[in-house]
């Protein structure tokens, strides 16, 4: 499982000087390996899953989920409380075990990646990187035309063309630099166009495009379709709406910790 809050046991030898919260998940995930409870296919697909409290451990904040998303179908995660949609796609990230009664399928190890809000890392060293993260590249030259390809389409391209020059040295800039003149838009953007670029079967998004226009955030979704990748959207109240149309089902977890989950027209309910 590829995420952007933490690689697993490729981070390792990344090098990079990442933050106090990056270096605990990514020793976490490393030593997690491969949870038990998981399987791999195709699909996603989770069965009798309790997700609780982290830090009382006896509160359950949901109870016995059971959801599948087939690919291409693509799911809205709604809760009015943060907590339990994180908790959640924590456990489909590996960053929490699962709980041994917990059945869950999940796509082959690459194929699932994961954007929270705030997904753009000014400690790594350079844009290309920021793009590529967390693979590594040794060589600046590598697979250029093809992160400019998913800058463009993530309305990116003028960064290289901007007056204040705030990228003399195109995908080499360091993104220190580059960090403190960039909208909150654009480094969302960013990391949308990282997520093109890995193209996973499965996309997480935990708040990724809360910066985005309307007309922004459409153009993303349309990529993503054009891509195979299926997203799995968190959404709120205010934003649960905006994402029907591009998704064809619905988890929505209630503060009582039973759910509904099923197609957007015929809901099924948790007894």
């Amino acid at each position: 499982v590829r995420t952007a809050l933490g690689p697993g046991r490729r981070a390792v030898n990344i090098g990079y000087n990442l933050s106090k919260t990056d270096a605990f998940l990514i020793e976490m995930r490393k030593r997690l390996g491969d949870s038990k409870g998981f399987s791999y296919h195709d699909s996603l697909s989770v069965k009798s899953l309790d997700i609780t409290d982290p830090v009382v451990a006896t509160k359950l904040l949901a109870k016995k989920l059971a959801f599948t998303v087939p690919p291409g179908s693509g799911m809205i995660v709604y809760c009015k409380q943060a907590l339990p949609r994180t908790r959640l796609f924590q456990v489909l990230g590996k960053f929490t075990p699962a709980p041994k009664d917990a059945e869950i399928c999940s796509p082959p190890s690459g194929d699932l990646l994961y954007l929270p809000r705030n997904s753009f890392y000014p400690r790594l060293a350079s844009l290309k990187q920021q793009l590529l993260y967390p693979s590594v590249s040794n060589s600046l030259s590598e697979g250029e035309n093809k992160l400019h390809e998913v800058l463009e389409k993530m309305g990116l391209g003028d960064l290289f063309r901007r007056s204040d020059d705030i990228a003399p040295d195109g995908l080499a800039t360091h993104c220190a630099s580059i960090s403190r003149h960039l909208t909150k838009s654009e480094k969302q953007r960013i990391g949308l166009a990282r997520a093109l670029q890995h193209r996973p079967r499965y996309l997480i998004l935990d708040g990724a495009t809360d910066e985005l226009t309307l007309e922004e955030e459409s153009s993303f979704y349309s990529h993503c379709v054009s891509s195979s990748i299926t997203t799995i959207t968190a959404a709120s109240h205010e934003t649960l709406g905006r994402y029907v149309v591009n998704h064809k089902s619905l988890l929505q977890i209630d503060a009582d910790g039973t759910f509904i989950f099923g197609s957007l027209c015929t809901p099924h309910v948790s007894e």
